[in-house]
């Protein structure tokens, strides 16, 4: 059964278009926004041709420096603008302006103590990024998308019960009062479901480290790969509990887990980075007990400073909510007659 199950997933386009190429199409839309948004900030400045410091300011690499002064033609076109007494004139509301402020309050501070402000290095960076990528803010998006993905095993589980189930499908009833055992079907779709989502991420994986070159999971590849046994496992479980839960069709099943699993990606910080910041400061709790936001801030905290101490209360708190899930499902399937039978 797991055997003509794999088969059958391999050969269905449907399947893999979602299992593997849509995976890799967010993948890889992610990481060209990524790359392409950068972390340089720059800033556009009048100054007048008559401060002593213009060369200074000019040498200033996030500055881009236009000569200038209100009674010249055309006035000033920028936010910002700097008298020749390194007096700050704001124009525009602009966040930036306060690193304008910094070094010309620097130049003036300098000044006043009798120094030369040409000894201060304005270029320097004095924060450290040890990010593997450089863009340490941005990678807890492709940690949220592999825990999302790490789930996927659901929507497989979800549509291989409505053969096993008597109140899903006509299907469901054959087998229902056949000499199967129900609780081998359900077994094998299981392990179906796990060896299928573990295939699908296995080449997501490659896809992303040989083909994309984000090198986010090679220092960990142990965690990974006991963070998708874990995932695989609860998306199983998540996908159980759905389909058994009432009697609606597939599409309103798929509608529920669909829903569930955007809105544990949602909070996870996939569609919003600063998501996960929020809940981990508003209500940490939800933070721990979502297994999504608990895999992307254990593979977060482990790839960019090394932490490894989210990664044994993260595998708990899969293990309790996926045996809990599991659970309920087994008791509802059990208890439910079928009087039609």
């Amino acid at each position: 059964m797991i055997k003509y199950d794999l088969k059958r997933f391999i050969r269905t386009k449907s399947a893999l278009f979602w299992a593997i190429a849509f995976p890799i199409f967010l993948l890889t839309m992610f990481h060209f926004v990524i790359q392409n948004s950068g972390n340089d900030i720059s800033v556009d400045i009048t100054i007048s041709p008559d401060n002593k410091e213009l060369p200074i300011y000019q040498s200033i690499s996030i500055l881009n420096t236009t000569l200038g002064t209100p009674e010249m033609e055309g006035g000033i076109q920028t936010a910002t603008y700097i008298d020749e007494d390194n007096t700050l004139h704001l124009y525009e509301k602009d966040a930036r302006n306060i690193i304008v402020r910094g070094i010309a309050d620097g130049m003036v501070q300098m000044k006043a103590f009798g120094q030369n402000a040409r000894n201060i290095d304005f270029n320097a960076q004095y924060v450290k990024n040890i990010s593997p990528r450089g863009k340490g803010s941005y990678d807890v998006f492709y940690y949220a998308l592999l825990a999302m993905i790490g789930v996927y095993s659901a929507y497989s589980i979800l549509y291989s019960l409505e053969l096993v189930l008597a109140n899903q499908s006509t299907i469901g009833i054959r087998t229902e009062v056949s000499s199967m055992k129900r609780w081998k079907l359900l077994i094998s779709y299981m392990l179906s479901a796990f060896f299928q989502n573990a295939f699908a991420i296995f080449i997501i994986i490659a896809y992303a480290v040989f083909i994309l070159n984000i090198n986010l999971f090679m220092d960990s590849l142990t965690s990974i790969f006991l963070i998708i046994i874990l995932l695989n496992a609860f998306g199983i479980c998540l996908g159980l509990f759905v389909r058994v839960i009432g009697t609606g069709n597939t599409l309103l099943k798929f509608l529920i887990l669909n829903g569930s699993i955007l809105l544990l990606s949602f909070l996870a910080g996939l569609m919003e980075g600063d998501m996960r910041i929020i809940i981990l400061e508003k209500a940490p709790i939800l933070s721990k007990l979502n297994p999504l936001s608990a895999v992307t801030n254990a593979l977060f905290r482990l790839n960019i400073i090394g932490d490894d101490s989210l990664i044994l209360p993260t595998t708990i708190t899969i293990l309790v909510e996926a045996t809990v899930l599991f659970t309920i499902s087994v008791i509802i399937m059990r208890r439910r007659q079928y009087e039609h039978l």
